[in-house]
């Protein structure tokens, strides 16, 4: 079955499946609703998807929900009320007018009676409202969380149908320095602190949402909207938060709701996309979706539509950046990506990566590339370079998807590769956003051998502290921390100390982004071992690489880390 559908297809396609099925439905599991296509092949949202079993509330094992998130068929069987439901679960993108797609779902579910089941035990009424609370609201701010939120949205547009509404996504910037330099306490007051000016500002009838972190969700009718009031909203956080570094930075994102059928994850994805405008901003501002964005979605789908293609075809290639030690050596190699397109075109990954992350295929595309990075290890190692090691990235949202610590477990089994040359890359921003849960996955993964590095260290508010909680095995400094560092004599001094002090702890430190002959002595002259750039070698080829670097002899001197 193709995973791409305009609206009449799938109404044709749901026809031909019904007879083969007791129930064939699409559904939008992020909001847990069906998506009802009528006669002249315009959508609409029905009931909730967990009706079907007589449920009030949604599936906590949900099999769509793992279908759209993974894009791959997930199949199950569950037994409830004395039925047995086989539930054939395919992820679809429905394509629309103005180049809009929405990733679904076509479940297929076949029903069998009288299937006998365990005694279950009912809760007190009052004991189940509280345990549905629970369930659907954030505790340390009372609003609903990011389910919860779905749920009200969807309410409020129903009970206002004749007013277009407006979605908007709020975004507060840099909160993981706040976390890092003030402590979580800290943070979480400023948490609740903007909850309340939210519900302080807004009208009863808004629903506010803390749907992730550091962001707040909020759906108005459009009559009981002004923008004075995000005026009033940046002007207040500014006045009663005192005691930090800085003001606190707000940026919103809004989008008008001019359809109400659509879902409301795709609405939050627009006002997420038009907040990303402002994003790199300093100060408190907000940003209406527009056409210019538009385009943005359009060459976002065309990405997401390629993706399956390109991976089967192996389009997305391994390019290497050789690292140097100071005598010219090549100790190893940064893994990055090229998308080769049939036509011979070359992507670069800025132009895709951050696509993939929006859309939930980042760890679909990472894991194919690790695959591909142990396959290359291992055949360097069975040719004797077992010196050199090959670094990859893991982005802070395969955390989410993925068991990190067991995937790269199994795959160094699976390819018989030494652990110790596959080194792991996490951005210092997403040690910064979920330390307490990256630094088990840290310890986990160093206990089986690998070696882990804090990537991108000082493109964020890096604490020193960093390095001693995260128990990581090196860091990499990124090019902006490094040429603030040739500018200010104040930046040169901390990275001289923090490189003196990797080297008294045992941690490695490698400099990446070397693009001048000054900058390279300015590092060596501090002390830094190890060297990445353009300065020595743009990324390459795995064959040119290995034309390059693998007739080198395998020296007993060649650094081992």
């Amino acid at each position: 079955m193709e995973k791409e559908y305009t609206p009449e297809r799938v109404r044709m396609t749901m026809q031909t499946l019904r007879p083969l099925y007791d129930i064939v439905r699409l559904v939008d599991p992020e909001e847990c609703r069906v998506i009802i296509i009528d006669d002249d092949n315009q959508i609409h949202t029905g009931e909730a998807c967990h009706s079907v079993w007589n449920s009030h509330n949604r599936c906590s094992n949900c099999t769509s929900l793992k279908a759209v998130r993974t894009f791959s068929t997930v199949e199950r069987t569950e037994n409830y009320h004395g039925r047995k439901f086989q539930i054939h679960s395919t992820p679809i993108m429905l394509s629309l007018p103005d180049d809009v797609h929405l990733p679904c779902v076509m479940e297929m579910i076949t029903i069998q009676s009288t299937v006998s089941e365990e005694p279950k035990i009912s809760l007190p009424e009052k004991e189940n409202e509280n345990v549905l609370y629970l369930l659907f609201h954030d505790q340390m701010t009372g609003l609903p969380n990011y389910e919860g939120f779905l749920f009200q949205a969807r309410h409020l547009l129903e009970s206002h149908k004749d007013d277009s509404g407006v979605m908007i996504l709020l975004n507060i910037r840099g909160f993981q320095s706040i976390n890092t330099f003030l402590g979580r306490e800290k943070g979480n007051e400023i948490l609740v602190f903007i909850a309340d000016l939210l519900k302080n500002a807004f009208p009863e009838d808004a629903v506010i949402g803390h749907v992730y972190g550091d962001r707040f969700a909020i759906c108005v009718p459009s009559k009981m909207f002004d923008e004075d009031c995000i005026a009033d909203i940046i002007l207040q956080s500014t006045n009663q938060i005192h005691d930090l570094a800085r003001p606190i930075t707000l940026h919103f994102g809004l989008y008008r709701i001019t359809d109400h059928s659509l879902p409301i994850p795709f609405m939050l994805d627009q006002a997420t996309m038009a907040m990303e405008r402002i994003h790199q901003n300093i100060v408190s501002g907000f940003s209406w979706f527009d056409q210019t964005l538009m385009h943005k979605i359009s060459r976002r789908e065309k990405t997401v539509q390629s993706f399956e293609r390109a991976l089967e075809e192996h389009e997305f290639q391994i390019y290497l950046q050789p690292r140097l030690d100071t005598s010219s050596n090549a100790i190893g190699a940064e893994v990055l990506t090229r998308w080769i397109l049939p036509d011979g075109d070359v992507v670069k990954p800025d132009s895709f990566i951050d696509i993939l992350e929006e859309s939930v295929l980042i760890a679909r595309f990472d894991t194919y590339i690790w695959e591909e990075s142990a396959k290359l290890l291992k055949k360097w190692q069975d040719m004797g370079r077992r010196d050199l090691h090959l670094s990859i990235h893991v982005s802070s949202r395969d955390f989410l998807y993925l068991d990190i610590p067991r995937f790269f477990f199994e795959l160094s089994r699976k390819h018989l590769i030494d652990a110790s040359k596959l080194h792991i890359e996490i951005p210092e921003t997403a040690i910064g956003d979920h330390g307490n849960l990256l630094a088990g996955n840290i310890v986990q993964l160093r206990s089986f051998g690998f070696k882990v590095f804090i990537d991108r260290f000082g493109v964020g508010q890096s604490s020193l502290k960093m390095i001693d909680q995260i128990e990581a095995d090196g860091i990499c400094l990124d090019r902006s921390f490094i040429a603030e560092s040739e500018k200010r004599k104040r930046t040169k001094i901390i990275l001289s100390s923090i490189v003196k002090m990797c080297e008294e702890l045992g941690v490695t430190v490698i400099a990446k982004g070397i693009e001048t002959s000054e900058t390279y002595k300015h590092l060596t002259d501090i002390g830094v071992p190890y060297f990445q750039g353009l300065l020595f070698n743009k990324p390459m080829p795995k064959e040119e690489f290995e034309e390059k670097y693998m007739l080198q002899a395998n020296k007993n001197t060649a650094p081992v880390f």
